[in-house]
């Protein structure tokens, strides 16, 4: 997804007191108060990845498999 990130840009980030609330964030946006601002959303697809293995399978088996699909994502954020 491109674009999500314009409907609310952080002017201030106030992070320690976020954790007090247990909130992950805690941004002061330009309109002031929670509403986001109007952006154009742009949704990519990809082609369906498809594996097979399981959960067991070596260590070096399974990072080449999320490679695969850190690459396609990667190519996706490119072409948004």
């Amino acid at each position: 997804m491109i674009g999500a990130e314009e409907q609310a840009p952080a002017l201030f980030d106030f992070k320690q007191v976020a954790k007090i609330f247990g909130f992950p964030a805690l941004p002061i946006t330009p309109t002031l108060v929670p509403l986001p601002l109007p952006v154009k959303y742009r949704l990519w697809f990809g082609e369906p990845m498809r594996f097979s293995g399981s959960a067991h399978d070596d260590d070096a088996e399974l990072e080449r498999k999320v490679s695969e699909v850190k690459r396609a994502i990667e190519t996706l954020l490119k072409r948004g």
